[in-house]
C-alpha cells in the first residue's frame, strides 16, 4: 500500500459469517490509531468465509508513516458476542508527492 493512495484493504476471515455483526477495522501505525466502520462484508457460504472491504482515502493514508502498519478487526454479533481476529502487518511505502491530489479533467 502507499501512502496518498485510496485502496480498498481486503481482509478474509474464515468460519465466521460476519454479514449481520458491527465490524470494526483498526489500523495502527506510529501508535496512532484509525479505526473503520464504514466496511462492505460478504459471505461465501460455500467457503464459511467472510470478506470484509475497507476503503481508505488519501488523507488517510498520507497520514500513515512508512513502514508497517498492524490492522485487526473486531466485531460484535446481535447476541453481544464480541471477537477479534489476530493482528496483521500491512507495509506501506512513501510516496514523493505529499498532497492530496484531484482529477483536472484537462489531461495535464
Amino acid at each position: 500500500m502507499y501512502q496518498g493512495t485510496t485502496p480498498a484493504v481486503t481482509f478474509t476471515i474464515k468460519g465466521y459469517d460476519l454479514t449481520d455483526t458491527s465490524v470494526f477495522v483498526t489500523f495502527m501505525n506510529n501508535r496512532e490509531l484509525l479505526t473503520k466502520t464504514n466496511v462492505m462484508v460478504t459471505f461465501d457460504d460455500g467457503t464459511e468465509t467472510s470478506t470484509i472491504v475497507c476503503q481508505l482515502s488519501q488523507e488517510e493514508t498520507l497520514a500513515m508513516k512508512k513502514g508497517n502498519v498492524k490492522a485487526q478487526i473486531r466485531f460484535i454479533d446481535e447476541n453481544n458476542q464480541a471477537y477479534a481476529t489476530e493482528k496483521a502487518d500491512i507495509l506501506i511505502d512513501d510516496v514523493l508527492y505529499q498532497e492530496v491530489i484531484e482529477y483536472t479533467g484537462d489531461g495535464d
